[in-house]
């Protein structure tokens, strides 16, 4: 990788834009591309509070993965309707022929255009793979028939763990923030070689803050806490002796299988977690905290 990439986004303005380019390589799971990977999408979050329209340069774009793919959707559409600004992103698509190609048949093109909370909304009518939700019950319905519908093997575990993670959404990722803000969660699922991925992130309070503002594990990395989170019975509600199942970090787990291809994938703040079909487990910590959390599941069909 050239070394070059590896210096922080810097500004540059062009007819009242501030033009962002994203990495040639942008993934945030690899510790040689998660900085300034993090570090592009924080700059989109800088420009979002400040209220500043922005050229988002895909240009260079040679590597994404589903993770990005999704945290390119929530932060874009995040500052669409934060500031209510349909064009306060204008994007630049990939040279690279396949790059440009895989952006648009993904609905990510779609998905990231012009627009605010009617065109999220309209993404589930149009059936499209990045979805955004802000109700557990409502927007888990939709993604559980849209699901079925697009992967007829598409199991019992993995809805439950689906449902479970809106629901924590819902219930805690926005407890600490300030009233007004956006309470919502983004989603990506597409099929693949049999295989279906589905990623959920939220721009909440993390996995580690949550732990740590009721005074546990606060001398523990972030991602030491995620593996005691995801830990049978452990949860933040039978922590503080709250009455509730205590089941979610199994629930979470549950639809990892022994078949070999299935995997979970937990990045919250400064953790990166992975949970394997032989459930062996990886730990790392990035170099760049990603505020809030990211959940994605790869599931073999049965």
């Amino acid at each position: 990788m050239d070394l070059m990439e590896l210096t922080n986004n810097t500004s540059i303005i062009k007819d009242g834009r501030h033009i962002l380019k994203v990495p040639r390589l942008f993934s945030v799971k690899s510790m040689e591309t998660a900085k300034i990977s993090i570090d592009f999408l924080d700059n989109i979050d800088h420009f979002t509070r400040i209220n500043e329209k922005m050229l988002i340069d895909l240009s260079r774009l040679e590597f994404f993965h589903a993770p990005s793919a999704l945290l390119l959707f929530a932060y874009i559409t995040n500052a669409q309707i934060t500031t209510n600004r349909h064009d306060i992103i204008k994007v630049i698509l990939p040279v690279n022929q396949a790059i440009r190609s895989l952006v648009r048949k993904s609905g990510l093109w779609d998905a990231i255009k012009y627009g605010t909370k009617r065109k999220l909304d309209r993404n589930w009518e149009l059936g499209n793979n990045f979805q955004s939700g802000y109700d557990a019950e409502e927007h888990y319905d939709k993604t559980f028939k849209y699901l079925k519908k697009q992967y007829s093997n598409f199991s019992k575990e993995l809805g439950v763990a689906i449902n479970e993670a809106m629901l924590n959404i819902n219930q805690h990722a926005y407890r600490y923030h300030p009233k007004g803000s956006v309470t919502r969660w983004w989603q990506y699922a597409y099929i693949k070689d049999d295989t279906l991925n589905f990623c959920i992130f939220d721009k909440g309070c993390g996995i580690p803050t949550s732990f740590k503002k009721l005074n546990f594990y606060k001398n523990n990395l972030d991602q030491e806490i995620i593996v005691n989170a995801m830990k049978k019975n452990t949860s933040t509600m039978n922590i503080i002796g709250t009455e509730g199942r205590g089941r979610g970090s199994a629930n979470i787990i549950k639809p990892v299988s022994s078949v070999e291809k299935d995997k979970l994938l937990i990045i919250s703040e400064q953790g990166l977690y992975r949970y394997f079909h032989d459930k062996d487990i990886e730990t790392s910590r990035l170099p760049l905290r990603l505020n809030g959390t990211l959940l994605c599941w790869q599931i073999k069909a049965k």
